[in-house]
């Protein structure tokens, strides 16, 4: 029995999808704004004109002392996104303008003495 030409793409699409898709966990320790800027990186390198979706998920929420700012560049120069203030999900999505390694940086300032 042949499946419908329709539902094979459809399908494919999934798998390849589910494929494409990357996780990544980590800490990302607090510091006081007067120790200076202290970023954690992920690079990724991703072709000319790709279709990109950066989804960060931030565990507390805004008012809690501490605040988490996103930075999204490539290195030929390019910025993407500074999105601020990040609690709950973010999402960031924008086509590549080249073939270039991407940095999306997270920076979690102490905010008041808090926590």
């Amino acid at each position: 029995m042949a499946l419908p030409r329709s539902l094979l793409q459809y399908i494919c699409s999934i798998v390849l999808l589910v494929a494409s898709v990357n996780a990544l966990k980590f800490d990302l320790t607090a510091t006081p704004q007067r120790d200076g800027k202290k970023e954690r990186c992920i690079r990724n390198f991703v072709a000319k004109e790709t279709l990109v979706v950066v989804t960060a998920i931030v565990s507390g929420s805004k008012g809690d002392g501490q605040m988490v700012n996103m930075h999204i560049r490539d290195t030929v120069g390019n910025e993407y996104g500074r999105p601020r203030d990040v609690a709950g999900e973010q999402r960031t999505v924008f086509t590549s303008h080249a073939d270039a390694g991407f940095d999306v940086c997270f920076e979690n300032i102490l905010q008041g003495g808090k926590c």
